[in-house]
């Protein structure tokens, strides 16, 4: 969401992709997914004007509110991009790792570690327009790219899905709140 703005640095991607040699461009299809800025448009038709092959690779999809359309997106992806300067937790990025995307992202926070397990289920790069494009170039010819996913969607399901945090959270308290409990009755 909110495509274009500064602190997305989605410019970075559309470096990137363009960066991405033709042959395996070919076969993909770039989503930027939620609202954007018009100076983020201008930017894309530019470059959509002046290379049009990526002319149909390179979709905005305007905002989506319908939870179930954008998880349909999720569904489909294999790779998700963020390319943020800054970020809190990136709800998208682990969104999609649920549904079993592979993340290729900037670090955004020291959170970006927690989100790839310190690089086991995705992978952190530099903000660099050659560094994104040779690590997304290199996903997407992998053969195991599915199995990686795989892997990824298991994490963040265990890792960072609602439930589990808060069982956990629930468990830690109740083992607190029974300690000072007994502390209590001691005194």
């Amino acid at each position: 969401g909110r495509i274009g703005l500064y602190v997305k640095n989605n410019e970075l991607l559309v470096d990137a992709i363009q960066k991405i040699p033709r042959d395996i461009i070919d076969t993909w299809k770039f989503y930027f997914v939620g609202p954007y800025t018009d100076a983020f448009y201008q930017y894309v038709k530019s470059v959509k004007s002046l290379k049009p092959h990526l002319a149909d690779k390179i979709i905005l999809t305007g905002s989506i509110m319908d939870r179930n359309q954008l998880y349909s997106y999720y569904q489909r992806v294999k790779i998700i991009c963020m390319t943020s300067r800054t970020e809190s937790t990136c709800i998208a990025t682990l969104e999609a790792m649920y549904f079993g995307a592979y993340p290729v992202i900037t670090r955004y926070s020291s959170f970006a570690d927690d989100t790839t397990n310190y690089e086991k289920c995705g992978t952190i790069v530099p903000s660099d327009a050659s560094a994104l494009a040779e690590e997304l170039a290199k996903k997407m010819q992998d053969s195991k790219l599915a199995a990686h996913g795989g892997e990824c969607q298991r994490y963040a399901r265990t890792m960072f899905d609602y439930d589990a945090l808060a069982s956990k959270l629930d468990k830690q308290l109740r083992q607190l709140m029974c300690k000072k409990a007994i502390s209590a009755k001691l005194f």
